[in-house]
């Protein structure tokens, strides 16, 4: 685990989150554990290097650039999350990208929001990954399923409380960048037309 003594006035690991984050809001350094806040903005250069045992990691969409050589050496990777709509920018270094060096990109998911694919698909960075597939519109706990525990999560938000495993980017259905009643309505109309749907299939 990674934590920042509380007094330190240039580096936090704020929400418990097993990473080292600078008050640009830039995560420097990471590990298997590291859970990134949504806070963070940019994945700095090397930030994950040579983390051989991380297997999965949840780029929240906040993040809009990620530095060379970031997951450079992260051959156990087998799953990616993006969730920003748009994908994070990645630089070249020396004509090259670099941020994903050495992770099995045939074999690699990387699950990304709903009607986002081909962005993901036509990005530098990101296009060499084979397997690029779109999470379920609605699927605010990523559990592949959009049921009910998405819609307890999202009014439990709006209420104040913290849902375990809410991505309020992934709850955002109106795409206005607020999670209020109106994406509980059109979560509600997902419910409903699937709870339609499986009464014509009985």
């Amino acid at each position: 685990s990674i934590i920042v003594d509380d007094g330190n006035p240039y580096y936090d690991s704020r929400n418990n989150c097993n990473a080292i984050i600078d008050k640009n809001n830039q995560l420097i350094i990471g590990c298997k554990n590291t859970i990134i806040p949504n806070s963070v903005t940019s994945i700095n250069k090397y930030a994950f290097v040579f983390c051989s045992d991380l297997t999965s990691v949840t780029i929240p969409n906040s993040v809009y650039s990620i530095g060379n050589g970031a997951f450079t050496d992260c051959s156990g990777l087998t799953t990616i999350y993006s969730l920003n709509n748009t994908p994070p920018t990645c630089e070249p270094y020396y004509n090259k990208y670099t941020q994903f060096d050495s992770v099995d990109k045939t074999n690699c998911v990387v699950w990304v929001p709903n009607g986002c694919a081909n962005a993901y698909k036509e990005a530098d960075g990101w296009k060499d990954f084979q397997n690029i597939r779109e999470l379920a519109f609605g699927d605010v706990n990523i559990d592949f399923k959009v049921n009910q525990a998405d819609l307890d999560a999202t009014v439990g938000y709006i209420m104040g409380k913290d849902p375990e495993g809410f991505y309020e980017s992934m709850a955002d259905l109106s795409g206005d960048g607020v999670v209020d009643a109106a994406d509980v309505v059109k979560l509600v109309t997902i419910l409903n037309l699937q709870e339609g749907l499986n009464m014509d299939n009985r």
